[in-house]
Formats: C-alpha cells, structure tokens, sequence
C-alpha cells in the first residue's frame, strides 16, 4: 500500500503519516503488534496505573485509546471505500477515554481486545478494500480523507503513543 499523497488527509493527520517509515503500513501494523503485547504484557500493576502528571492517561488508557481510535479509522475507512459520501464525524478522545473504563480491566483482555483489533484492520486494508478504492476521498470532520490515509493514520497514531509511553512514562520500548 503506497503512502497517501497530501491531498488524501488533512494537514494535521499528516503529523502522524510521516512518523511511518517508507514501506508497508500493514507490515509496520503487523510487526508493532507483536512489540505492544511485549511491552504491555511486562508492566506490573503500579506501572500500568501510572500517570506521568495529574488527569493525564495511564497506560492501560493508552492502549484503549490506540483500540478505540484503530476501530474508529477503520470505521471510517470502510465506509469511504464503500462509497458512503456523508460526512464522518469528530471522535472525541477524552469522551471515549473517560468511558472505556481500561483501568478497571485486566491487562489480558486489553492485549487480546488489541490484538483482535488489529487482526480486523488488516484483512480490512488487505483483502476488503481493493487498490482502486483506496485512494477514493471521502470526507471526515468536513477535511479529505482516502482509506489509504486511515491505514497509515492507524500506525503513525500508534507511533506517537508508544513514543510517549518511552519519553513521559519511562517504559521499556523495544524497537526490534
């Protein structure tokens, strides 16, 4: 799957496209998979309530957000590429977060929720949109939007998230 050209998104997705090294985004998709069961799967229970500053996520919230928003593009993604020409609406972050209720679930049916996630956002993107649909533009939050776009949204967003949870919660993150 090509990287999406600038007309295909808007300019503030574009933050989380570039953070996607040339190649495959499914294939990024796939291999960072298998690195957040590692880093997840080791946090011991003081880790994963931790918060860097007051109100900010903890990193089971983090995760939830990274399922939720993975859900929400693919959402998007497919309607786009199956011809729906209404305007997708905002997903708000901080009203999803405060709802999910990560916290009070094991870390295990986070993990395995992901992993799910992610199962379906690659058939999706590989077998469920063919190559000429997925630069066809849809709108989301009245701004351009292409299925390729999303794909590559979903492994940058995840990007931007696991640098955080190096840089302001101090984890482990392993890149090989």
């Amino acid at each position: 799957m090509q990287r999406p050209t600038e007309q295909e998104h808007s300019r503030y997705f574009g933050q989380y496209i570039a953070l996607v090294e040339d190649g495959d985004a499914l294939d990024l998709m796939s291999l960072n998979s298998t690195r957040i069961s590692r880093l997840f799967a080791t946090l011991s229970d003081e880790q994963q309530q931790y918060r860097y500053a007051p109100n900010k996520w903890t990193p089971k919230d983090v995760l939830a957000h990274i399922i939720d928003t993975e859900r929400g593009m693919c959402y998007r993604a497919m309607c786009i590429a199956r011809g729906d020409a209404k305007n997708l609406p905002y997903m708000d972050e901080d009203l999803y977060a405060q709802h999910a209720h990560a916290n009070q679930r094991p870390m295990n049916s986070l993990l395995a929720e992901y992993h799910a996630v992610r199962e379906a956002t690659i058939l999706l993107f590989q077998d469920s949109i063919p190559a000429d649909r997925q630069a066809v533009i849809g709108m989301v939050n009245s701004n351009p939007m292409s299925p390729r776009a999303l794909a590559w949204i979903v492994a940058g967003h995840e990007i931007h998230h696991v640098a955080i949870l190096r840089d302001r919660y101090g984890l482990p993150i392993q890149t090989d």
